[in-house]
Formats: structure tokens, sequence, C-alpha cells
């Protein structure tokens, strides 16, 4: 998702959303948003509710604002020798 914001497919205000996202999903916050000790699969499982939620209010990447390299007009790859 950050590579998405950096190519323009996700608008910059949405940086911040994806930073929190990212600190929210480590083991000791799952741990403490749900005040016990979860095995290894109940936390990735909380850690994925968790994501998907969040990420619900984001929206859809914007593929047509991606940025790409300036076409140069060759139609054939280079050859390398």
């Amino acid at each position: 998702m950050k590579l998405g914001i950096d190519l323009g497919a996700f608008p910059e205000d949405k940086r911040l959303g994806i930073d929190q996202l990212s600190s929210k999903r480590s083991p000791p916050i799952c741990k403490r948003a749900r005040q016990q000790k979860l095995n290894a699969e109940e936390r990735d499982h909380f850690r994925a509710q968790i994501i998907r939620e969040r990420l619900k209010s984001f929206p859809k990447p914007d593929i047509s604002k991606v940025a790409r390299e300036p076409e140069t007009g060759d139609s054939e790859p280079e050859k390398h020798e």
C-alpha cells in the first residue's frame, strides 16, 4: 500500500493511516487490544480482522494515476550482446 501511495495509485493523505495500520498489526498491540495472551493462530486471525476492517475505509487504487516511465518510442525491446 505504501508503494501504491508512492506511485500515485492511492491519495497521499492515506499515508498516515497506512503507517498506523502497520504499527497496529504487531503481536504486542494485538495482545493489548484483546487484553489476553493469544496463541499464534488466534493472534493472526485477530490481526487480519483489524486490517480488513480498517482497509474498508480506504479507496480502491486508481491505476490510471500510477507514475509510469516515459515511452521512448521504440517498439522493440533492447538487444544486449
